[in-house]
Parts: structure tokens; C-alpha cells; sequence
């Protein structure tokens, strides 16, 4: 089935009953957390000083092996490369004139912690680091940021919403997940985000009905002076609804080609953001399920990456591994099952096989998914979680509240 049938099966077919899905959802729901849950209230320095505090050895461990893992040039220190990196990039104006109170928020983690902020600030920007050395280094890399697999299912006579993803991430990320249970001054201003030590989000869910998953797009244009990805999230996150997180992707200046898909309690929508623009993935009208992997499916905002990734791409016998990944999720998302089962099967998953959207590390592969996140859109906001592998993990299931 390729992606227009598939699209046009999501049309015609109904999911599930809304029975169906909740009762699934109650079997399923095992007592504990398999992360770490931290609760974070107060200003935003404040939260983050509870965070540097509370994971004060984590952040530490983490700003060291994450400064080993950079692309540093040859001849060059660690120090030289992120000076230039920061210098290069005009991130943190960006953020301090659009975001502050994250920007405050990763002062308090680093105050909290003990470390420089301009550490902490610096792995905040884990994509951004990407696309910068591999500029820097001016290789293709094939492979890097094929990482993390998005499936969404909007809800259908009363079932809720779904959306969820993989969490791909280098190798020695391992045991730094966290979940940061974060709640605002209003009563609804409550966010559930996974992330690892030190770091303010990677994707996440409010009890303000809405929820956003991410991936990787290195083949879009990014820009020197955007708001970068980590800061996206957040900012989603911290609109009253759908419809303002939406504007709020399509204004804001973006620093790094990225996936954002989104959910609420009725509709499921995805966006392309680059430096040259933010595209919708468009299906057709009444659609209700969708996936996302590596490659653009709609936007045309490449960068000089994009281009000899193309050229790559018809060299890849059958497709490129976001391809295969892509074509799998979609096979889940095609069967007449319960959108939350076929979302799980789907982050469990075993193709395509050199690199799985389960990815228990392969040799192919320097990265692991280190957790699976499906958020659930019902009367309640639900987060279904499993650490790596997802494929044999015991789900937990966790209320925003």
C-alpha cells in the first residue's frame, strides 16, 4: 500500500469504538512509571533550579558525555568548537527576545546543577548541533537524524486522539530519561514532557487537551538566528489550544528542519517546519491517521544537504531507511484494530530490518530508542510510555493532571 492508498484507506475506514479504546487502555495500565517523574512548579527559575538540583549528578553526567559526543573537529578542543558553535548561532538572543521564561528556566537547571549556563544552554540544542557540524565538517552523513517515528490517529464517534513516537537518541543518552511533570500557576496549565537530564523537553502533552511529537528533517533549510527545536516544544505546549499552537509553529522563526505533529481531542495535524517556511502535510479531508519519519512528505524548503540526499536516494535499492519506517508505520495505522494497540504495534515494530523503528541499538544504527511516548486525547490527557525496548517494555500509563 503506498501513501496515497493508505490515505485514502484513513478516509473510508472507521477506527474503533470509543469502548474499545478505553477499555484497552485500563488492561494495560501498570502501577509505575519506568522514568523518573519530577514535579516542577513555581517561576521558571524556579523550576529549573529544582531540576539542577533534583538531577544534579544526572546533569552533570549528561554535559559530559554529550561535550565527548560532539563533532569536533580535528585539531580543535571541545572548548574551541562550542565557543564557535554559540558564536556562529544566534540562538540564545533569539530565544531571550521570543521565549525567556525557558531561557530563565535553563539558568535555574544550570544554577541548580552547578555548571555554566552557556553549557547547559548549549545541550539544549541537540539538532542544532547536528546540522552545524555537519556543516562545518561539509559531509553527507547519511543516516544521521534517521532516527524517530511519529504515528497519529485522530478520534472517530467519540474514541480518543493519539499521537506517539519513538524517542531515537544516541547511545549514551542511555538511563538520562526523565518525564517533567510541570504545572503553571492556572489550573489547567499543566505539561507532561519527556526529557533527559538537564534538557527542557523533547516531546510532550498538556492537560489543556493537546499534544506534540517530533522528527528530524535535516534535508530543510535551518537557520543561524531561530528559535531552536527544544524551545518549539515547549512553546506548542504552552498555548491554550490547538488552533494557537498552530499559529504558534507557523510564526515563529525556525532555526532547524523539523516534524511537529499534533493532536486534540478531535484532529491530528502535522507540520514541516524549515528557515524558509512551515508547511502542513495535507491529506485529504476526513483522514485520521498519519505518520512521519525522516524526510519531508510535503515541504520543498531544501538545503544543500537535501540535495545530495535526493541524489542518495535514488541510489537506496527499495528506499531509504526513513522510507522503509514510513511504510511500516503506515501498514499498522492500515489494520482495523484499536487505534492505541495498532500505535503500539507500530512503535514496536521490527522493520524495516537493518534499522527497526524498535531499535535496539543495531550495528547499522548509532542511536537507540530509548523510550516510546504515545499521548492519548480523551476525556482525560494520558501519556502510555514504555523505556527502550518498547517492543517487549511494560507500558505504563500515566494522567496529566
Amino acid at each position: 500500500m503506498d501513501r496515497r492508498e493508505f490515505l485514502g484507506w484513513a478516509v473510508a475506514t472507521p477506527l474503533v469504538a470509543a469502548t474499545g479504546a478505553s477499555s484497552w487502555a485500563q488492561e494495560a495500565r501498570p502501577a509505575a512509571a519506568p522514568f523518573r517523574v519530577l514535579d516542577l512548579s513555581g517561576s521558571p527559575r524556579e523550576r529549573g533550579r529544582a531540576h539542577g538540583e533534583e538531577l544534579r549528578d544526572r546533569t552533570r553526567d549528561f554535559s559530559q558525555r554529550w561535550r565527548a559526543a560532539l563533532q569536533v573537529p580535528k585539531g580543535w578542543t571541545t572548548e574551541q568548537y562550542l565557543e564557535r558553535f554559540l558564536r556562529d548561532n544566534k540562538f540564545q538572543p533569539v530565544a531571550r527576545r521570543l521565549y525567556p521564561d525557558i531561557l530563565e528556566e535553563i539558568e535555574g537547571i544550570a544554577e541548580g546543577a552547578g555548571l555554566p549556563f552557556e553549557s547547559v544552554f548549549a545541550m539544549q540544542l541537540i539538532d542544532e548541533e547536528w546540522w552545524y557540524g555537519q556543516d562545518l565538517a561539509a559531509t553527507l552523513a547519511e543516516g544521521k537524524g534517521d532516527k524517530c517515528t511519529v504515528v497519529a490517529a485522530a478520534g472517530v464517534e467519540g474514541a480518543p486522539s493519539y499521537v506517539g513516537q519513538t524517542l531515537d537518541i544516541p547511545s549514551w543518552t542511555r538511563g538520562h530519561e526523565v518525564l517533567l511533570r510541570i504545572r503553571g500557576p492556572e489550573s489547567d496549565d499543566s505539561q507532561l514532557v519527556l526529557s533527559l537530564s538537564g534538557v527542557v523537553g523533547a516531546n510532550g502533552a498538556t492537560r489543556r487537551g493537546f499534544a506534540v511529537c517530533v522528527n528530524t528533517l535535516l534535508q530543510l533549510a535551518h537557520r543561524r538566528a531561530g528559535l531552536p527545536v527544544a524551545f518549539v516544544v515547549r512553546g506548542v505546549l504552552e498555548q491554550p489550544d490547538l488552533a494557537s499552537a498552530e499559529r504558534f509553529l507557523r510564526e515563529r522563526p525556525h532555526a532547524s528542519g523539523q516534524a511537529y505533529t499534533l493532536a486534540d481531542r478531535a484532529r491530528v495535524v502535522s507540520y514541516e517546519a524549515s528557515a524558509d517556511g512551515v508547511t502542513q502535510v495535507t491529506v485529504p479531508d476526513g483522514a485520521r491517521c498519519l505518520a512521519h519519519t525522516n524526510h519531508p512528505l510535503i515541504s520543498e524548503h531544501w538545503n544543500e544537504y537535501g540535495a545530495r540526499w535526493k541524489r542518495w536516494q535514488k541510489q537506496q535499492t527499495g528506499g531509504t531507511n526513513s522510507e522503509l519506517r514510513l511504510r511500516a508505520a503506515e501498514r499498522y495505522l492500515a489494520s482495523e484494530t484499536v487505534p492505541l494497540v495498532a500505535l503500539r504495534g507500530a512503535l514496536s515494530s521490527h522493520e524495516p530490518r537493518n534499522n527497526p523503528i524498535c531499535n535496539h541499538h543495531s550495528p547499522e544504527s548509532s542511536g537507540f530508542s530509548a523510550a516510546a511516548t504515545i499521548y492519548e486525547m480523551g476525556d482525560a490527557v494520558r501519556l502510555h510510555v514504555a523505556p527502550n525496548p518498547p517492543c517487549t517494555a511494560r507500558w505504563s500509563t500515566i494522567e496529566v493532571d
